[in-house]
């Protein structure tokens, strides 16, 4: 008998609280973003981009922004329709998750519906190359945790989208 994993009984991820925003245009998501550290986020990249398409991964320096680096994730995604990658994971994300998947594939996210929005996020920013920004609800040391998300596209040295920049930002948090 093959026992259920825990993280199927109870998801961490309340999948009737994800709401998307219906504009993917940069102007569009800063519009509908409502934290000021994802605005911050987005400004950072806008900054890093200049006037290209997205900016390379190479040139993402979390070190240029501590205190936002603390709420944003660096994916890599190494072969076209290969598995994501975290290369680095924030601090303030590690402590609400418990969870520091630094290095590790992006099949170690424990709830199967949080890893399937969380690929989803990512194969979207990677075709597309345009922001996407969400909120959602997620339960995480016994406590509900509102999220403001943006997920922002970076280019690899290859020439192609395969890298996402992550920002998360607990609304009911610091």
């Amino acid at each position: 008998m093959v026992l259920p994993d825990p993280a199927d009984r109870h998801p961490d991820l309340d999948t009737s609280s994800v709401e998307y925003a219906p504009d993917f245009s940069t102007a569009g998501v800063l519009s509908w973003l409502r934290s000021a550290k994802m605005r911050d986020v987005l400004d950072f990249w806008n900054d890093v981009r200049q006037f290209r398409r997205c900016p390379e991964f190479s040139t993402i320096d979390f070190a240029s922004v501590p205190e936002l680096a603390d709420w944003m994730i660096l994916l890599e995604r190494p072969v076209p329709g290969g598995e994501c990658v975290f290369r680095t994971v924030g601090r303030k994300i590690v402590e609400l998750s418990s969870l520091d998947i630094t290095g590790q594939p992006l099949s170690a996210l424990p709830d199967p519906e949080y890893r399937r929005m969380f690929q989803a996020n990512c194969d979207a920013v990677t075709r597309a190359a345009m922001p996407l920004a969400s909120r959602y609800c997620r339960v995480l040391q016994g406590r509900r945790v509102a999220f403001e998300r943006l997920d922002l596209p970076l280019m690899l040295e290859s020439g192609r989208v395969g890298g996402v920049l992550v920002g998360m930002h607990a609304v009911d948090g610091d």
